[in-house]
């Protein structure tokens, strides 16, 4: 899969070895790291829901052009696949609806 192209499973020991054969044993990321575009500006570390349920928190976020803003999130990597939007508030249905940028990378 996706981390046999990178990784040598054969290699003795190594920095990261035990993340890595969990993912390699379990056949997916965890987590993924996700780009996030959204018009208020959200903290480092706040949660992001999916009505009731958090899915993940902001790691970094940065003022953009127009007033609008992007930032770096650590989402459950069943909540990347479904194209739904995430938000700031439980249960929200405002204009805190961020939008998943191109380019993720999963983490475990």
């Amino acid at each position: 899969g996706f981390l046999s192209r990178f990784v040598s499973f054969e290699k003795g020991c190594y920095l990261g070895q035990e993340v890595l054969m969990r993912m390699h044993a379990r056949g997916h990321p965890n987590w993924a790291v996700i780009g996030l575009s959204h018009a208020k500006p959200l903290v480092q570390g706040q949660s992001l829901y999916r009505g009731q349920d958090v899915v993940g928190q902001i790691c970094r976020c940065v003022e953009w052009t127009g007033g609008n803003h992007i930032s770096t999130a650590r989402i459950r990597a069943s909540a990347v696949d479904a194209q739904e939007p995430f938000f700031s508030e439980p249960d929200d249905q405002g204009a805190s609806a961020t939008i998943r940028l191109p380019g993720s990378l999963a983490i475990s």
